[in-house]
C-alpha cells in the first residue's frame, strides 16, 4: 500500500505542477493585459489633451492675428527678411544664376525695404509702435512655447 501511495504522489506531483503553472500564466496574463489597457487608456487621454491644448492654440494664435493682422504681417516680414539674411549666398548659386540672380537678389533687397516700410507706415498710421508690435510678437511666441511646454508636461503627467 505504501507503493501506491508513492505512485499517486509521483503522479499527482507533475499534474499540480502543471496546475500552478497554468494558473500562473493565467494570472500573469490577465496583469499584464491589464496593464496595457490602462497604458491605453493614460495614452488616449494624453492624446486627447495635448489636442485641445493644440486647439486652445490655434484660437489663440488666430484671435491675436485677428486683433492685430498688421502685426502679425509686420512680424512675418520681419521674420522672412531675418531668415534670408541669415542664408548665406553659395558659389554654386553665383555660378549659376550670374548676373541675373544678382539683379532678383538686389530687387528682393529692395522689395523688403519697401515692405517694411510699408508695414512701418500703417502700424504708425494706427499709432503702433515697432516695439508695441515686437511685444505682441513676443507675447505670441511666449503662448507658443508655453502651451508646447504645457503639452509636453501634460503628457508626462498623464503617464
Amino acid at each position: 500500500m505504501a507503493e501506491a501511495t508513492t505512485d499517486t504522489d509521483l503522479e499527482e506531483t507533475p499534474r499540480r505542477r502543471r496546475d500552478r503553472a497554468t494558473e500562473t500564466a493565467k494570472a500573469a496574463r490577465e496583469r499584464a493585459s491589464e496593464t496595457a489597457r490602462r497604458a491605453r487608456e493614460r495614452a488616449s487621454l494624453a492624446a486627447e489633451a495635448a489636442r485641445e491644448r493644440g486647439r486652445r492654440a490655434v484660437d489663440s494664435t488666430s484671435a491675436g492675428v485677428a486683433d492685430n493682422p498688421l502685426a502679425a504681417i509686420a512680424g512675418g516680414v520681419v521674420i522672412g527678411a531675418l531668415i534670408a539674411g541669415l542664408l548665406p549666398r553659395t558659389k554654386p548659386e553665383d555660378r549659376l544664376a550670374g548676373d541675373v540672380g544678382r539683379k532678383v537678389r538686389a530687387q528682393a533687397r529692395k522689395t523688403v525695404t519697401n515692405v517694411r516700410q510699408n508695414a512701418k507706415d500703417q502700424l504708425d498710421e494706427l499709432g503702433l509702435t515697432a516695439d508695441n508690435a515686437k511685444d505682441q510678437l513676443k507675447g505670441l511666441a511666449s503662448k507658443f512655447g508655453q502651451v508646447a511646454s504645457d503639452a509636453a508636461g501634460g503628457s508626462k503627467k498623464q503617464k
